[in-house]
């Protein structure tokens, strides 16, 4: 009788170890014994003897061997409805930045009539720095350079149109109104395309650059607050 290394392979029971392929060889210590009759090896190791090998000579298992972990319905419900009481009693520790962003967003959120709704940006000052930047030069002259590059390339030109005119159709966007074009504290917005040629939509998608800085060396997204997270941390 050969002592395996599971005596106890009949009964289920916990996985003590997983070995890898790494260690395989190093375990093994020489002894081989093969059945020529039913294809089978069993190999003596350190922990002791393994068996491997088909079930029978025709390649087809006598019997199946089904392994499965049984996992309680009402157990995942009872941890997801902790999970989620616990994220309603935990009490968020915000910041003074994130408490004043908070505010902004409760205290200027409207709805208008076309049923959007509409919120001021939460500037971290009465007086941006943002809008003392000059963005409109610079916002123009990444502009020409923008034209350059789709003067280059027709079918991104072409495209970078399309996204701009869907912009317009949605209300994305409008034209700025002429008494306010020289508005000396606006701030205005480089933009650019991106191109993902592995998208089955739109390939071509605007973006603005609000992290562009002005001749003050400050962004529109500098001036704004960051408000708080709105998901639990998952590593517990």
């Amino acid at each position: 009788m050969l002592p395996l290394a599971d005596p106890s392979y009949l009964s289920p029971s916990k996985i003590d170890v997983l070995l890898g392929a790494e260690v395989y060889c190093e375990i093994l210590k020489g002894d081989v014994i093969k059945n020529p009759t039913r294809r089978l090896i069993a190999q003596d190791t350190i922990l002791g003897w393994i068996v491997s090998g088909k079930m029978s000579e025709s390649g087809s298992p006598e019997r199946v061997i089904s392994m499965h972990t049984q996992i309680r319905a009402e157990d995942l419900l009872k941890k997801f409805w902790e999970l989620e009481q616990e994220t309603e009693t935990n009490q968020k520790l915000l910041t003074e930045e994130e408490k004043k962003c908070e505010e902004i967003f409760a205290s200027t959120t409207t709805r208008n009539e076309n049923g959007r709704y509409v919120v001021r940006l939460p500037f971290n000052s009465v007086d941006p720095e943002c809008q003392y930047g000059n963005m409109m030069k610079i916002a123009q002259d990444r502009f020409m350079s923008l034209e350059n590059k789709l003067a280059r390339n027709p079918k991104l030109s072409e495209e970078y149109a399309k996204v701009i005119e869907e912009c317009k159709t949605l209300n994305h966007m409008k034209p700025v109104p002429k008494d306010d074009i020289d508005n000396p504290k606006a701030v205005y917005l480089p933009h650019h395309a991106v191109v993902k040629e592995d998208r089955d939509t739109t390939k071509v998608r605007v973006v603005f650059d609000a992290s562009c800085k002005g001749v003050n060396d400050v962004s529109l997204i500098d001036n704004l607050l960051v408000g708080p997270k709105l998901q639990q941390d998952l590593n517990k």
